[in-house]
C-alpha cells in the first residue's frame, strides 16, 4: 500500500472479524469473499483523503465496504473499523499471472514484516502465490 499510494501511515496488522477468505479470483486479481470458516489477515494503513479518492476511482469494479477488524498495534489488540474493496461479482478462484506473482511476493514480505502471521501466508496465500 505504501509503495502504491504515497503518504499513507502504517498502523498495524489486523484480521477481519466475521468470516472472510482471501483468494485470487477468476479475473486474476486479489479478492476476499464471505466464508464462515476462514479469516483474512492484512496490514492496516491510515489513508490520506486524496489516496482514498484515488482508490475509489481506480477500484471502480470493486465495492468499498467497512468491516470490523481486530487491530494489533505494538502488541496491543483492539477492535476497530477497517475499509476494504471487494468484487462481489467475481467470486470464483482463478490463477494469477506471472507478473502478479512477483508483485504479490513483495507484498507478502511486507505483510510478514508488518505482523501478518507466517502460518496465514502458508495456509491461505501460498495456495495461489508460489514463493519465488
Amino acid at each position: 500500500m505504501d509503495r502504491q499510494y504515497i503518504g499513507n501511515k502504517f498502523v498495524g496488522s489486523a484480521f477481519i472479524i466475521g468470516g472472510w477468505k482471501w483468494l485470487i479470483d477468476n479475473l486474476q486479481s486479489v479478492n476476499i469473499i464471505r466464508s464462515p470458516d476462514d479469516l483474512v489477515y492484512g496490514l492496516v494503513y491510515e489513508l490520506t483523503l486524496g489516496n482514498e479518492d484515488t482508490m475509489d476511482k481506480t477500484e471502480v469494479s470493486y465495492t468499498k465496504q467497512t468491516v470490523r477488524i481486530e487491530l494489533e498495534v505494538n502488541g496491543k489488540k483492539t477492535l476497530a473499523q477497517g475499509l476494504i474493496y471487494l468484487d462481489k461479482n467475481n467470486l470464483g478462484e482463478g490463477t494469477p499471472t506471472d507478473g502478479y506473482i512477483t508483485v504479490m511476493n513483495v507484498a507478502i514480505k511486507d505483510a510478514v514484516a508488518g505482523g501478518v502471521p507466517q502460518w496465514y501466508i502458508d495456509e491461505y496465500i501460498r495456495k495461489f502465490i508460489p514463493a519465488e
